[in-house]
């Protein structure tokens, strides 16, 4: 989530909309993103993080949508990342999963 909010940033983003799920995992969430603008981004750096209920917010499918594409693209199929062409931005985030 940190390297997330470090490229979002980058990107001049400053509100991220996550899915929300239980509540010890949202609470995790926010401090996680307190963190990395408290930490890494620039200091007075602007970004917050909202939960939304992700049936109630069709936007939210779009992630989905494209990592299944990413994930099509990294075993071999590339053809729903090609109808993504310039719009899609592929970088590397490291997980600890």
């Amino acid at each position: 989530m940190t390297a997330l909010v470090v490229e979002l940033h980058g990107f001049e983003v400053d509100q991220l909309y996550i899915e929300s799920r239980e509540a010890a995992l949202n609470k995790s969430d926010i401090s996680t993103v307190a963190r990395a603008r408290q930490t890494v981004l620039p200091k007075g750096a602007v970004f917050r993080a909202d939960h939304v209920y992700g049936p109630a917010e069709p936007l939210l499918w779009v992630s989905d949508i494209v990592a299944g594409a990413v994930h099509a693209q990294r075993k071999g199929d590339p053809q729903y990342t090609a109808l993504l062409g310039d719009a899609l931005l592929d970088f590397e985030v490291p997980t600890d999963c």
